[in-house]
C-alpha cells in the first residue's frame, strides 16, 4: 500500500495509530498481512470515525521546489524534493495522529516507504487541567 501511495503522489495525516494497525502490520507475528481484513471492528471504527471527522486527511505531495534526481543508472526524472524524500524514506508517507497523553511514547507513530516505523511524530495531546479536576464530594 505505501508504494500506491507514493506512486500516486499522495501521503495520509491524521492516521489514527494509537489506535489501529499501520497498512503491513499484523495482530501476530506469524499471522499473514490480510489488509483491511487484519484489523478489528473497533480499529476498522477508528478509521471510519478518523475520517468522518476529517483528522484523518489525504493530501497530495507539494510540486514545489523541482528538482532532477537520478533513480537509477540510466534516466534522469524530475521529482519534487518532497517525494525525492519520501522514496529516499527520510520523510513519512503515513503519520499518525497526536496521541492522548497517556500514550507511552514522546509522540505519533510514522510510516515510511521501506516500512520502518517510529514514535517521531507529532508530540502527546497536553494534558488541561480541566478534564484531569475530580469533583470533590460535599459533606453532609
Amino acid at each position: 500500500m505505501l508504494a500506491a501511495l507514493v506512486e500516486a503522489n499522495i501521503c495520509i495525516k491524521g492516521y489514527p495509530a494509537h489506535k489501529c494497525l499501520l497498512p503491513g502490520e499484523a495482530h501476530s507475528k506469524p499471522g499473514v498481512n490480510k489488509g483491511i481484513g487484519a484489523l478489528t471492528q473497533k480499529e476498522i471504527s477508528a478509521l471510519v470515525e478518523s475520517l468522518r471527522a476529517g483528522t484523518m486527511r489525504i493530501i497530495r505531495f507539494p510540486s514545489k521546489d523541482r528538482g532532477t534526481y537520478k533513480l537509477d543508472y540510466s534516466e534522469n526524472v524530475i521529482l519534487t524534493l518532497f517525494i525525492a524524500a519520501v522514496i529516499a524514506s527520510q520523510k513519512p508517507v503515513i503519520e499518525g495522529e497526536a496521541p492522548p497523553p497517556e500514550w507511552p511514547h514522546p509522540g505519533a507513530r510514522r510510516m515510511f516507504l521501506n516500512g520502518h516505523t517510529d514514535h517521531n511524530g507529532l508530540p502527546r495531546i497536553k494534558s488541561s487541567t480541566a478534564t484531569t479536576k475530580v469533583k470533590k464530594g460535599i459533606k453532609a
